[in-house]
């Protein structure tokens, strides 16, 4: 049975941990896009008032096809664009 994924809303801020080169970082952000199922946010997706920060943030939004279920585009500082694993992310607050 496939676990039941967490839903966010635009303007939640939520918090996701990653590793890279056996380190752990945690993230922390607010949710600024809803991205719908099957559409990957390379190809075409945008939200308004970040498309400034889409040519900078490419590595940081994953490649690969579209996930086949929603998702979340995530501003972290400001200034970085992440598309993490739903599976991952926990609501900080509303």
């Amino acid at each position: 049975m496939k676990k039941e994924l967490p839903k966010f809303k635009v303007g939640d801020e939520v918090m996701w941990s990653s590793q890279a080169s056996s380190f752990e970082k945690v993230k922390q952000g607010v949710v600024v896009g809803i991205v719908p199922k099957g559409v990957h946010v390379h190809r075409g997706f945008l939200v308004r008032g970040t498309e400034h920060l889409m040519k900078y943030n490419k590595s940081r939004l994953g490649d690969g096809y579209g996930r086949d279920h929603e998702s979340y585009l995530v501003l972290v500082n400001d200034k970085y664009l992440y598309w993490p694993r739903v599976s991952q992310l926990n609501l900080v607050r509303v």
